[in-house]
């Protein structure tokens, strides 16, 4: 550890250390901080938003193997170079609502793990003042805020526990950002944070015991979604009284409900409005929003963003058992955006049976499993009326109402996005009521309402407007491409980097007609296409020469800031950027590859490269689903040649569907041996994907041969190459043999605690299985006690799998009743 100076590391050891900076016990005692680490403790407490900005990723990103900006970070290391920039993205978070979550998030941690306050309060000045004398940072400036601040913590205990823990919980939330921030605390933007006097700690005390309002409702996903995107004014929300009545009733009684009505009728809208009130009044503790694309477990890790750190099924699996565990203890509400297929279609969506939240989708089909319907119908002609005309921005003479009257005779205009719609083109193009009319030629054939074509028509109605509102073949081509895109918010910047060359030249003026049109949304500097207006204007392909211009032009953008991408010695540092706009671009390579028909793939094998990378990239970020992976690899295998390591990067996108072609993976190994074309690294990769899908096979001795073939270098390497060792010779019944090698791991994991918990939690458990089947009891207890030591207390399997050990352990024992106790949580 380095001297007294404001870092991470050293705020860690306040709270965890007896005799750190004093003696005088710890603050969290030995026994609450059993299974924490120094990463692990800010990786569960800094806000997701100081981890997951452009710099916030890199320094706290999770890499497969230790990342050193993390250790720089938690150090205050001169060797990370991104302190400058990566304060003024802390920076510009700060308000105080910010400061109150932060805030928060530290007393939750300290309240569960029972802190000792008057321990903190002992130690806190003691701190202060060693790190005031040895940290060259640390100013007069600096120590003064937290001086004056300190003052203040005698009338904060008058307030009692709250008070005490609002105490702790706010200067670790300021030392912390200190820290972050490195040698630029002493800076002048850090001065005028400090300045600030909304900052003290008496004043974020009053804001944070007085808001009722705002506070209590947590979001489980980003607010990135249209869902969550820009809501109508309640005095502004018509003709919805009765659902918005029926969907608190919903609420209250519990259940799974689908909100089933036509493409644009205004589900997500009725959805929005429902997640205010709930927020405003509290209804539920938690709220998570999933837009659906594709499948159901995508969307999932999507929503969630999860790293596909497992296969795709296990990561699912372990969201859904987080969730479940959630909604058996809290309130949770989970809103299901458009989804399009049923459980036999998507069987994922069948694991929802068994979430204990309140859960609404939203959907055009009819019904769906488990799900109780409740239709979205057409609006009143009355409430239509008042749409129209707050759309249309003009007052209506008595002969437009009347034309607006005939207008909305028809159901089919009685659709809540057409008549905003239609209302807004109107206004955009200077029509009257009467020329809109004669453009949807009204007044020569009359549009009928049939039930089961009611979409059909909706669809002629935009194709009409499509074709006489007088687009531009630009404008078109353009619209055409965000129909083909799955239904997200594109921020501007990001739109005229990746799509410019389909723009005119003035890009912001562009944007701006097809928004003030109608046929695009626009909020917070992002545009949004409605799915209703896409798919009716969508060709089912984008031509072919539309794409492979795109993906051509993505190519050459990636190029200029990285050079050569597809380079092995590049492609894992591409895959772990940062880089907002550069993850949406992979998103756009892949969600556009995979509209294509299969039978049409081939003939782009020139961006074969371009395509696998956005898909690691995706699938490092996000998650790729099954169906993609498949398409991938029979994509791989029916290309002919590809360069080496291009062809292997796809097999390890593709993981979860390797294991019935183990033959192929060896014809890969064999190649490399006779002549290696590929890095060390990547090579090591390919032993281990072999590896893996040998055991799960059950190809045991080919499996033991390979192993023999392999030279562990890193310390990773290392680590897995005992593991897998130890599992083989369990698997030959070979007990002594696998103890040893799984010792050996525990040995080799032991060296770096923060980079192996999770691998040191399945090595003590393996030994615990292994100890407990050879009688060896006190061993196995003691094992089972390094394996909680390593347990995440977050994690569904973790807790099934040590409290399925410790139940079978205890009945061994004779003590039959706890042991069933603990069988029954692992059941749960």
């Amino acid at each position: 550890m380095r001297n007294n100076i404001l870092s991470l590391k050293n705020i860690y050891n306040l709270l965890v250390m007896k005799d750190y900076p004093m003696e005088g016990g710890s603050v969290i005692s030995g026994d609450r901080k059993k299974g924490m680490t120094l990463t692990k403790f800010w990786k569960e407490n800094l806000l997701p938003q100081l981890t997951e900005g452009r710099y916030g990723t890199n320094i706290w990103k999770y890499t497969g193997t230790r990342n050193r900006h993390t250790s720089e970070i938690c150090n205050r290391s001169s060797q990370l170079l991104t302190y400058e920039e990566y304060m003024q993205e802390i920076v510009a978070l700060l308000n105080v609502e910010f400061l109150l979550q932060q805030t928060e998030q530290f007393m939750f941690y300290l309240r569960k793990h029972e802190f000792n306050y008057e321990v903190f309060t002992d130690k806190l000045p003691v701190f202060l003042d060693a790190v005031s004398k040895e940290d060259e940072v640390w100013n007069y400036d600096i120590g003064a805020f937290f001086e004056s601040n300190r003052k203040d913590i005698a009338e904060m205990e008058s307030y009692g526990k709250a008070g005490k823990e609002f105490t702790a919980g706010y200067f670790l939330t300021f030392l912390t950002l200190h820290a972050l921030t490195g040698e630029y605390m002493q800076s002048k933007t850090m001065h005028i944070v400090r300045e600030n006097p909304q900052y003290a700690m008496k004043e974020l005390w009053q804001r944070f015991y007085h808001r009722e309002e705002e506070r209590n409702v947590v979001f489980l996903t980003a607010k990135d979604t249209e869902i969550y995107g820009e809501m109508l004014p309640a005095e502004n929300f018509w003709g919805r009284e009765r659902e918005q009545f029926d969907l608190r009733e919903m609420l209250a009684k519990g259940g799974h409900y689908l909100l089933s009505g036509m493409g644009g009728i205004g589900k997500t809208e009725l959805a929005k409005q429902f997640i205010r009130y709930c927020v405003k009044n509290k209804k539920v503790d938690y709220i998570g929003v999933i837009p659906y694309e594709n499948q159901f477990a995508e969307s999932l890790l999507r929503a969630f963003s999860g790293r596909q750190e497992k296969t795709f099924r296990e990561s699912f699996k372990e969201v859904i058992g987080e969730l479940k565990q959630l909604a058996s203890q809290k309130k949770v509400l989970l809103f299901i955006d458009d989804v399009t297929k049923n459980v036999q279609e998507d069987e994922y969506l069948a694991v929802l049976e068994k979430v204990p939240a309140t859960i609404f989708m939203t959907s055009r089909l009819a019904d769906i499993d488990g799900f109780e319907t409740y239709p979205v119908k057409e609006l009143s002609k009355d409430a239509c009326e008042l749409i129209f005309r707050d759309s249309y921005k003009r007052l209506m003479k008595p002969e437009d109402l009347q034309e607006l009257n005939i207008l909305l005779d028809d159901n089919i205009c009685r659709h809540t996005l057409t008549i905003r719609w239609l209302g807004q083109a109107a206004y955009a193009m200077n029509w009257s009521v009467e020329e809109l009319l004669k453009k949807l030629e009204k007044k020569e054939e009359s549009i009928l309402w049939k039930e089961k074509k009611r979409h059909v028509s909706l669809k002629d109605m935009y194709l009409q407007l499509y074709t006489k509102t007088g687009l531009h073949m630009k404008e078109k081509a353009f619209l055409e491409i965000m129909a083909a895109l799955p239904s997200r918010k594109y921020p501007v910047s990001f739109l005229y980097t990746y799509l410019g060359i389909f723009m005119e030249e003035n890009k912001q003026d562009f944007l701006h007609r097809l928004c003030n049109r109608g046929w695009l949304e626009s909020k917070d500097e992002s545009v949004f296409m409605h799915p209703v207006i896409a798919e009716s204007i969508s060709r089912k392909v984008l031509p072919e020469e539309t794409l492979k211009t795109l993906f051509k032009n993505i190519g050459k953008i990636w190029r200029s800031w990285f050079g050569n991408v597809t380079e092995s010695d590049k492609w894992n540092a591409v895959c772990e950027c940062p880089n907002s706009d550069f993850i949406k671009s992979a998103e756009l390579v892949e969600d556009l590859f995979f509209s294509l028909p299969q039978s049409s793939m081939g003939r782009f094998k020139e961006y074969f490269p371009v395509i696998i990378l956005a898909s690691d990239v995706v699938k490092n970020h996000f998650s790729i689903s099954t169906d993609r992976a498949k398409i991938l690899k029979e994509m791989v295998e029916n290309a002919g040649s590809l360069p080496d390591d291009i062809r292997i990067h796809a097999y390890l996108v593709c993981t979860d569907y390797m294991i019935t072609d183990i033959a192929l993976l060896k014809e890969e190994i064999r190649r490399q041996d006779e002549k290696p074309t590929i890095s060390r690294e990547l090579m090591g990769q390919l032993y281990n994907l072999t590896l893996v899908n040998m055991v799960s096979a059950g190809q045991i001795k080919d499996a033991e041969n390979l192993l023999n073939r392999i030279t562990p270098v890193t310390a990773r390497d290392k680590v897995y190459y005992c593991m897998n060792r130890g599992l083989i010779a369990a698997m030959k019944m070979d007990i002594e043999e696998s103890y040893k090698w799984n010792r050996a791991g525990i040995d080799a994991a032991g060296e770096n605690v923060e980079l192996f918990s999770g691998e040191l939690f399945q090595l003590w458990g393996s030994q615990t299985v292994l100890c407990h089947g050879t009688k060896r009891m006190e061993e196995a207890e003691h094992s089972l006690k390094q394996m909680k030591k390593y347990l995440r207390e977050e994690n569904v399997q973790d807790n099934w799998y040590y409290n399925f050990e410790k139940g079978t352990l205890l009945i061994q024992k004779n003590q039959v009743e706890e042991g069933i106790g603990y069988l029954k949580t692992a059941i749960e």
